[in-house]
C-alpha cells in the first residue's frame, strides 16, 4: 500500500528528474545548490496542487490559475528565475508518463 508521504516522494523524484532533464533549455545562468533544491520543491507543489493532492502556496496558485502578474508578485528571487520552467511543470508534467526504469536506459 502507498503511504500520502510515498506518493509525494514520488512527485519530488519527477520534478528532480525534470529539472535535470530540462535545465539547460530553461535556465542560461548557473544556479546554486539551494536554488536548484528550492526549484525542485516549488515544481513538485506545482504538480501536487494540479493533481489536487496538496494545496501549494500563493506563488504555485498563481501559476496554476494562469495568473502572471500573482506569479511575479509571489516570486521570490529564485522562483523568478524558474518561471517558465513552472508554468512548463504545470502543462506538460504529468507522473503517469514517468517511469525512472526506463528514463535512466542508455541508447546506445
Amino acid at each position: 500500500m502507498t503511504t500520502g508521504m510515498d506518493h509525494i516522494d514520488r512527485y519530488r523524484e519527477f520534478a528532480s528528474y525534470l529539472y535535470e532533464s530540462k535545465k539547460e533549455y530553461f535556465f542560461s545562468q548557473t544556479l546554486t545548490s539551494e536554488e536548484e533544491t528550492h526549484i525542485i520543491d516549488i515544481a513538485t507543489s506545482v504538480m501536487l496542487h494540479r493533481d489536487s493532492i496538496r494545496p501549494g502556496g500563493g506563488f504555485v496558485q498563481a501559476i496554476c490559475n494562469n495568473d502572471l502578474k500573482g506569479a511575479f508578485d509571489r516570486a521570490d528571487s529564485t522562483i523568478v528565475k524558474s518561471i517558465r520552467f513552472m508554468v512548463n511543470t504545470y502543462w506538460n508534467a504529468h507522473i503517469r508518463d514517468f517511469d525512472p526504469r526506463f528514463e535512466s536506459v542508455p541508447l546506445d
